[in-house]
C-alpha cells in the first residue's frame, strides 16, 4: 500500500533552532538558517483495517547531506510516533517546526517490525522535509506497509478523497475511469455529487452527466475470485466538466449564418472571425452556394371537414420555415408540418377553402473549404482571421450561408525532459495535457497546474525526465463574425 508524497510544494521559510527544543542531530549552538521546507499531509490513508498483521514499514526516497525527513502519525484524529518501539502519543502540536525536530527518523521506522498498533486502523502519516537552499538536491519519500491478512480478502470497497472541481458550481459532461484488471477481477466505480453544500447519494458514472456539482467523491468495489491470480487497479478517472467558458463538451462545434437570398448569382464570398487565441485548436470555415427554391403562393390544398384531417401539399422537399397555411384567406398557425411527407395536419371551419404558400426544391447543401489568411491580433489579446473562397465562373447561386467548423484537437505525446538534478524543475510541456495521464517512465514526484501550464517535478540526480500524456487542447471561442458575397 505504498503513498507517494510529492516534494515540489517546497516554499521558502526562515527556521530558528529555538533553544527550550533541543533537536540532538542539531549543533550545539542555535542558529538561524534559511531552509527549504515542506509540511505533507496525506489525504489517503495506509488502511489496516481488515489486516491480521503489519510486519514492516517500506519506505524509499533519498535524504541528501543535510537535509532531514522526519515523520509522524495521525490515527482516530489523534497525533502518535513511535518511541522504544512502541506507539505513543503525539504532544506537540504537529506543526513543521516540531514534527522536523521530533518526529520519527526514517532508520527509526525501517527498524520497526510486528507493529500491532496500526492492526485495524487507518494510518495518516505526517511528513516534515527540509533541506538548504541552495541544496543540490532534495529529499524525497515514499511510505508503504508491509501487511498480512488470515483469511482470504476477495472484496474491498475504497473511498477516494473529496475532490474540489472550482470556485463555483460545474455541469459534469463525463467521468471516465481507467481501469485495468487481470483474470476474474474487477473494479465497480461510482460517485456523489456536492451541490450547494449537499451530497447526493453514491450513482454510476454515467448518471452524474449532465448533473451539477461544487465537489466529487468516489466509491471503488474492488472484487476478485482468486487471490494471487486475480486483481483490479483503477489507474485514472478523469472527470469532464463545463469550464464556465465554453457552451459545447465535444471536440467539434459548428456554427452557421442564416441562410439568404441575394437575387443575383454569387461568385465569391468571405468571412472574418473575431476569435480567443488557438491551443491545440483550429477554426474552418465552409461557404455553401445554392439555387433559389422554387415558390408556390396560394395554391389550394382542399377544403376543410371541420374535424382534423391530413392535406397533402403535392411537393417535396419543402422549406419548413416559408410554409403558410390559410382557410378562406385567414392565416392558420396550428397545423403540423411532416417534411418526410410533404403534408400538413389541420382543423379549421366546415367548408373552409385552405391554401398554401411555400418555398420547395431548394438546391443541396454543397460545402466549399475556405482559404484561411494568417490570424493577426485584434485587440486585447484577441485575433481576427480572414477566410475567402472564389468560384472558377460565374454562376445563377443566389442562395448562400456560411459555416464556421470550430476543432479542438486532441492527442498522446510523449517527451524527453532531460535528467533530473535532485531539485524542483518546472516544465511547460508542448502541449496541455490531461492531468490525470501524466505519467514518468522513472520514479518522478511531480504536480501539474492546470492554471498555468507549469509541470513541477523532482527526482533523484540523474534520472531520466522521460513522460508521457494525453493531451486535449482549448475549446475554441468565437466572439464574433461577418460573412459577405459579391457576384466577381
Amino acid at each position: 500500500m505504498p503513498i507517494r508524497f510529492a516534494t515540489d510544494s517546497f516554499g521558502s521559510a526562515v527556521e530558528f533552532v529555538e533553544e527550550d527544543l533541543q533537536d540532538p542531530d542539531a549543533p550545539d549552538s542555535p542558529q538561524q538558517t534559511f531552509m527549504k521546507t515542506a509540511l505533507l499531509k496525506s489525504k489517503v490513508p495506509l488502511d489496516c483495517t481488515n489486516k491480521a498483521a503489519v510486519e514492516s514499514f517500506v519506505i524509499t526516497g533519498s535524504e541528501p547531506a543535510d537535509s532531514s525527513r522526519r515523520v509522524i502519525f495521525k490515527i482516530d484524529d489523534a497525533l502518535y510516533k513511535f518511541q522504544s518501539g512502541q506507539l505513543v502519543a503525539y504532544t506537540a502540536p504537529g506543526g513543521f517546526g516540531d514534527i522536523i525536530k521530533w518526529g520519527n527518523k526514517v532508520s527509526t521506522l525501517e527498524a520497526l517490525s510486528n507493529i500491532t498498533a496500526f492492526v485495524g486502523k487507518k494510518i495518516y502519516p505526517i511528513i516534515a522535509l527540509q533541506a538548504p537552499s541552495d541544496a543540490a538536491e532534495y529529499p524525497t519519500i515514499k511510505i508503504g506497509l508491509v501487511t498480512r491478512s488470515t483469511n482470504e480478502q476477495l472484496t474491498d470497497t475504497v473511498d477516494s478523497p473529496v475532490y474540489e472541481l472550482a470556485n463555483d458550481t460545474q455541469t459534469i459532461i463525463s467521468i471516465v475511469p481507467d481501469i485495468v484488471t487481470t483474470g476474474a477481477g474487477s473494479a465497480n466505480v461510482t460517485v456523489r455529487l456536492r451541490h450547494d453544500g449537499e451530497w447526493s447519494s453514491f450513482m454510476s458514472l454515467a448518471s452524474a452527466a449532465n448533473r451539477s456539482a461544487e465537489a466529487v467523491q468516489f466509491r471503488i468495489a474492488y472484487a476478485v475470485e482468486q487471490v494471487g491470480s486475480d486483481s483490479a487497479q483503477v489507474k485514472s478517472i478523469v472527470v469532464n466538466h463545463t469550464s464556465g467558458q465554453a457552451v459545447t463538451s465535444g471536440d467539434i462545434c459548428n456554427l452557421y449564418s442564416t441562410i439568404a437570398d441575394y437575387e443575383v448569382g454569387l461568385k465569391s464570398a468571405y468571412c472574418l472571425v473575431h476569435h480567443a487565441p488557438l491551443v491545440d485548436a483550429r477554426i474552418e470555415v465552409y461557404v455553401n452556394f445554392m439555387k433559389a427554391p422554387s415558390r408556390r403562393e396560394l395554391v389550394q390544398i382542399g377544403t376543410a371537414t371541420g374535424s382534423r384531417q391530413e392535406l397533402s401539399l403535392g411537393d417535396s422537399n419543402i422549406v419548413a420555415d416559408s410554409l403558410q397555411i390559410f382557410a378562406d384567406g385567414l392565416p392558420v398557425y396550428n397545423f403540423d408540418f411532416s417534411t418526410e411527407l410533404g403534408t400538413v395536419t389541420l382543423t379549421a371551419a366546415q367548408g373552409a377553402v385552405l391554401t398554401a404558400s411555400y418555398n420547395y426544391d431548394f438546391g443541396q447543401e454543397t460545402w466549399l473549404k475556405m482559404t484561411a489568411d494568417n490570424p493577426l491580433p485584434y485587440q486585447d489579446g484577441d485575433y481576427a482571421t480572414r477566410f475567402t473562397y472564389s468560384l472558377d465562373e460565374a454562376s445563377d447561386n443566389r442562395v448562400a450561408n456560411v459555416r464556421i467548423r470550430l476543432i479542438r484537437r486532441s492527442g498522446n505525446a510523449t517527451e524527453n525532459l532531460g535528467k533530473a538534478t535532485g531539485k524542483t524543475q518546472l516544465f511547460v510541456l508542448k502541449h496541455k495535457p490531461k492531468p490525470s495521464t501524466i505519467a514518468f517512465t522513472e520514479d518522478v514526484n511531480f504536480s501539474y497546474d492546470e492554471a498555468t501550464g507549469i509541470l513541477s517535478c523532482v527526482a533523484a540526480k540523474n534520472t531520466p525526465l522521460n513522460v508521457s500524456y494525453s493531451w486535449l487542447g482549448d475549446s475554441p471561442i468565437v466572439y464574433s463574425f461577418a460573412a459577405g458575397f459579391a457576384v466577381n
